[in-house]
């Protein structure tokens, strides 16, 4: 049986890793060798993966939790691969956890889902909690969604994120606090559900290291 490469490919939301993964996939098929990808969101029908197949990519996807928490449905879909005879299988994950000298979970776009209480010790939380327009479709956070993910992980510090960056032309008109107000009532909510873990909001291109917050808490 041919042995294929795994080749998880993280970033942060909007970083281009589908279009780098394509990119890649089409390098790699000039050199001779196949490639797929997985894909991997909360929600279902995902829009990486129509759009990596119509691009001509194999792709399967794991959907309703991460990777790990997914671990079995994404064994399933490495062997929904396997007809294609991949060399290299990209994997996209929604969100990661990362441990060093200090563990921080990037939550990625994601719902609430079971497993959120097993994380272990978690430093600091980068949790969304809005969306890019007025309203919010299935596996995203709201600020209530956030707040109650931060209460099952219970991190020492949560930073919101996902917020009054993007913003269609027209919202203003609609709802503009969607794109003000979802870090600060993330951080009253949390300071309810979560008294236990301390809340950053930052504006966009703000910055919180790790270190100034411990010495602050302390």
């Amino acid at each position: 049986m041919k042995k294929s490469w795994i080749v998880p490919v993280g970033g942060f939301l909007g970083a281009g890793k589908t279009t780098l993964i394509l990119a890649a996939a089409r390098h790699l098929q000039q050199r001779g060798l196949n490639s797929a990808a997985i894909l991997n969101d909360q929600g279902v029908d995902l829009v990486d993966t129509a759009y990596a197949r119509a691009s001509g990519l194999p792709a399967s996807e794991v959907t309703g939790g991460c990777f790990c928490c997914r671990f079995s449905d994404f064994l399933a879909a490495a062997d929904q691969l396997r007809s294609y005879a991949p060399d290299v299988i990209f994997a996209e994950p929604v969100g990661y956890l990362l441990s060093a000298t200090r563990t921080t979970w990037f939550a990625g776009d994601t719902g609430l889902f079971a497993g959120m209480d097993t994380f272990g010790a978690v430093d600091l939380a980068l949790v969304p909690v809005w969306g890019w327009g007025f309203n919010l479709g299935p596996g995203h956070l709201d600020p209530a969604g956030a707040a109650e993910a931060v209460r099952r992980v219970a991190p020492t510090w949560a930073v919101p994120i996902h917020w009054g960056t993007l913003w269609p032309v027209g919202c203003q008109r609609i709802r503009a606090d969607r794109f003000t107000d979802p870090g600060t009532e993330f951080a009253e909510l949390a300071a309810e559900s979560a008294p236990a873990t301390r809340v950053r909001v930052l504006e966009p291109g703000g910055t919180l290291t790790l270190d100034d917050a411990r010495s602050e808490s302390s």
